[in-house]
């Protein structure tokens, strides 16, 4: 007896349950973890601490991509993660401000 293929799962269970709000959380994680590290690097660095930022932010973007198994592709990389890299990126600048106004 031949039996029918199993329906497809669910994104719910797949644990794509509030991606939007998870999508959120995610930035704001970014802007949280790029601050910290920046800061972190510039209290030991100065202004190269930037850079430690940068890479970090890049590298975590990189990271999620090949984790979650996309294929490799710059375009592709750049369009996905816009929103993190501009959390990124604020983050950094934030902990620039800061770092600034410590004098």
């Amino acid at each position: 007896m031949i039996r029918p293929d199993p329906p497809a799962p669910s994104q719910s269970e797949l644990g794509y349950k509030n991606w939007s709000n998870r999508m959120k959380t995610d930035k704001m994680l970014h802007l949280l973890a790029s601050y910290c590290i920046t800061l972190t690097a510039m209290l030991f660095t100065g202004y190269l601490g930037v850079i430690v930022g940068a890479v970090a932010g890049v590298g975590k973007e990189l990271w999620d991509y090949a984790r979650y198994g996309r294929q490799m592709a710059w375009r592709a990389f750049l369009s996905d993660s816009r929103g993190d890299l501009i959390a990124d990126a604020s983050g950094i600048i934030l902990a620039v401000i800061i770092y600034g106004l410590r004098g």
